[in-house]
């Protein structure tokens, strides 16, 4: 809601019948009355996180609105009493819960937080958001191929990175497959090439004598990288 306030400049003439009148200018100032309270939306948060996760790592944003301007509209948030936990900070400003210290230990475990909100006028939000974390045993980032594409004319590695694979348990599995068919490793007679398996460097290699005539076949074949967690 909106209350006025206004300001305003006046000037008086005389007619020719010799009477007086009078115009007055006059502005309004339109300013915001705190009258909405923040509201979070959605008011569940639920994630996954790798309890090898480092800290500082960002978890999750949670979003409280509020339709007023200025400080009416500026939301501060903080975790309610009982609500918070040692694992994670939040960002009275922004939002941002992060992981403030080591998950280990607490891998197939649920950490929960309840957070408040309130806007610069100290209205509070009407409803609490709770944040659910999960942590889970592993990897949660897949991996990633160093390139998109990759051209050779002679038996060439291909290579993966993980970003879990500072970890004893990290390992990538690579597969070939063309048009649907799928080879892995050395499996099928018919692949022109092998590619390394688990905890291998993904090198690709002739499988047998290359034949010009195969020209589809040799072409082109896509590399899947697979996490072995």
């Amino acid at each position: 809601m909106m209350s006025p306030s206004s300001s305003s400049s006046s000037s008086s003439s005389s007619s020719r019948q010799g009477g007086l009148t009078a115009a007055a200018r006059v502005t309004v100032f339109v300013a915001d009355v705190n009258d909405n309270r923040p509201t979070f939306y959605p008011t569940l948060y639920t994630v996954s996180l790798s309890s090898h996760s480092a800290p500082g790592t960002s978890v999750v944003k949670v979003t409280a609105n509020d339709p007023d301007s200025g400080e009416n509209g500026r939301v501060t948030y903080r975790t309610v009493p009982g609500g918070g936990s040692t694992f994670f900070t939040l960002n009275k400003d922004t939002g941002v819960i992060s992981l403030s210290r080591s998950l280990h230990g607490k891998a197939n475990t649920v950490v929960s937080m309840v957070i408040s909100a309130e806007d610069g006028g100290g209205l509070a939000a009407p409803a609490h958001a709770r944040v659910n974390v999960s942590v889970v045993a592993g990897s949660v980032a897949p991996p990633v191929f160093e390139q998109a594409q990759y051209f050779f004319t002679v038996p060439e590695d291909v290579s993966a990175t993980d970003e879990d694979r500072r970890f004893r348990w990290a390992s990538i599995t690579y597969s070939l497959r063309l048009g649907g068919r799928r080879a892995e490793g050395s499996s099928s007679a018919k692949a022109p090439f092998t590619v390394g398996g688990a905890r291998e460097t993904g090198r690709l290699c002739n499988q047998r004598r290359a034949d010009r005539d195969e020209a589809r076949e040799l072409s082109s074949w896509t590399v899947t990288a697979t996490d072995g967690v």
